[in-house]
């Protein structure tokens, strides 16, 4: 192959470079901790797991490490929630439904993705960080009074008339700018430039992040459906065999998880809520 290039034609390869070929354990056999199902106080991270990369080695490495500490305390471990952030759709997918060639975490992977962005990180991940022990509680204060500042001024907005609409439509307009809007009409506060970048984000995308958070309440209502640990999937009236055995070797813990199995349908799902419905 090599020498099918121009130029190529007396190539000769001195020494074989960088592989991507490797063993790794079975995803599926950890908890959502990263914590081996078979044998409790190990945990693993990176490669190891099945995925492709140094960032979601690194990502793995903080749970898997968080955990890892917690247990030598005798502290239960955690997880993040799928929703919470890309870290948790990584591990869900990892551990929910395995995989069979090195994962790599791609936007196209977070169903709530205009929810979980990087400017609003702080929002979503420092309440799990402080009631975990990994922030001080004043950091949470402090995320807590900024975004009590960006709906204080979000509300402004919203009340205020510009050219015959309201200050949100009038910004939601692909022309104009927040800033173009606080030079007319200055806040009482000013804010600071992260949190004027939180108001025009919430303005002009307010009504995709509306539609995610739709979206988000759906899944927590299938996540409220939870499955007891010792189901007998096979005899669940209305499910298919393949979502049986699906179910049977994943061993979801909520609807929510079953749904995210491949091979189970929108008729095994409502086939299994009917079923928990009736106290199985």
């Amino acid at each position: 192959m090599v020498r099918s290039l121009p130029g190529f034609e007396r190539a000769v390869i001195q020494r074989y470079a960088y592989a991507v070929e490797y063993d790794s354990l079975d995803p599926t056999e950890l908890t959502r901790g990263l914590q081996s199902r078979f044998l409790p106080g190990l945990f693993s991270a990176g490669q190891v797991n099945g995925t492709s990369g140094y960032e979601e080695a690194a990502a793995q490495g903080v749970l898997a490490g968080l955990n890892a500490a917690r247990f030598a305390l005798g502290l239960p471990e955690v997880h993040l929630p799928r929703e919470s952030g890309y870290i948790g759709v990584l591990v869900d997918d990892l551990v929910g439904r395995g995989t069979d060639e090195p994962y790599r975490m791609m936007t196209s992977r977070v169903e709530l993705r205009l929810l979980c962005r990087a400017d609003n990180a702080d929002e979503r991940l420092t309440p799990l960080a402080v009631a975990w022990g990994l922030r001080p509680r004043e950091d949470l204060e402090r995320v807590e009074a900024k975004y009590r500042r960006v709906a204080a001024e979000l509300r402004r907005l919203q009340a205020l008339r510009v050219e015959g609409v309201s200050g949100l439509q009038w910004l939601r307009r692909p022309e104009n700018t927040y800033r173009a809007l606080m030079e007319r009409f200055p806040p009482p506060e000013p804010l600071s430039p992260e949190e004027a970048y939180q108001v025009e984000v919430r303005a002009k995308y307010a009504g995709y992040i509306e539609r995610q958070e739709r979206l988000r309440e759906k899944m927590r209502d299938l996540e409220a459906f939870r499955i007891p640990e010792g189901m007998d999937f096979p005899k669940v009236p209305g499910l298919s065999r393949e979502a049986a055995e699906k179910l049977s070797r994943h061993r979801p813990k909520s609807l929510a998880e079953a749904a995210r199995i491949p091979g189970v349908r929108d008729s095994d799902l409502t086939a299994l809520a009917v079923h928990l419905r009736r106290g199985a």
